[in-house]
């Protein structure tokens, strides 16, 4: 009998329980911990569940504010301003230019009809005098309508302004050519030099305009200048 008490009581020990006659209690199990509560500064998802917290993108710079709104749209009707002015700066500039360009055509123009009046009075040969003739001739019938095109640009058409395009030198080369027996050889180089310039001069409003019935009336007239250059080559 001793034996079993003994032994019940090496079972006992060897066993985790506890011992009811110890007086030691056995541990509670550890408490779960506090819950979390998520506030709307730490939620990291406060975009969705209340979209209406974020802050407002802003519109203009440096605020949605009055001043701020009426300094950005007064900002930008100055730069529209200045780029109109530009524009219109480049507009100005482009016709200013191609009515100097009518000033300086029909000027020629006129001073080559003066001076193939000269010729048809003064040439000697027949080469000269047809040169003079047939330059008069077509010149006379351009020039309507080159002083119209001219007229329509701003430059100057009165007669008295295309006298102004009279060059005394060359009255004085022709006189003096004349008085030597020379006038149809120098009648001839003056004529021919001129209508290259005149020419030039076609092709420079030419390339300056762009309305199709200006550009064929031009065209026509260079054409008709190649046709009197070509008799000075025969």
């Amino acid at each position: 009998m001793p034996n079993d008490k003994l032994a019940g009581l090496l079972i006992k020990k060897d066993s985790n329980e506890p011992d009811d006659n110890s007086g030691v209690q056995p541990l509670a199990p550890p408490a779960p911990p506090p819950l979390q509560t998520i506030t709307a500064q730490n939620n990291p998802y406060d975009f969705i569940t209340n979209p209406a917290s974020q802050p407002k993108k802003k519109l203009f710079p440096g605020g949605n504010s009055l001043t701020s709104r009426l300094i950005f749209i007064g900002g930008g009707v100055v730069i529209l301003f200045l780029i109109g002015m530009l524009v219109i700066s480049l507009l100005n500039s482009g016709a200013k230019s191609l009515k100097n360009e009518y000033t300086s055509l029909v000027l020629q123009q006129a001073e080559l009809i003066r001076v193939s009046d000269i010729g048809v009075e003064k040439a000697r040969q027949s080469k000269a005098k047809n040169l003079a003739i047939t330059t008069r001739l077509s010149l006379t019938s351009q020039q309507p309508d080159l002083l119209a095109l001219a007229k329509k640009a701003g430059a100057p058409t009165e007669p008295k302004i295309l006298a102004t395009g009279a060059d005394a030198k060359t009255d004085t080369l022709l006189t003096t050519a004349d008085q030597s027996n020379q006038f149809d050889e120098e009648f001839t180089k003056f004529i021919y030099a001129s209508l290259l310039k005149y020419q030039q001069s076609l092709k420079n409003v030419y390339d300056a305009t762009s309305k199709t019935s200006t550009k064929d009336t031009l065209s026509k007239n260079f054409n008709a200048v190649n046709v009197l250059l070509k008799t000075q080559d025969e």
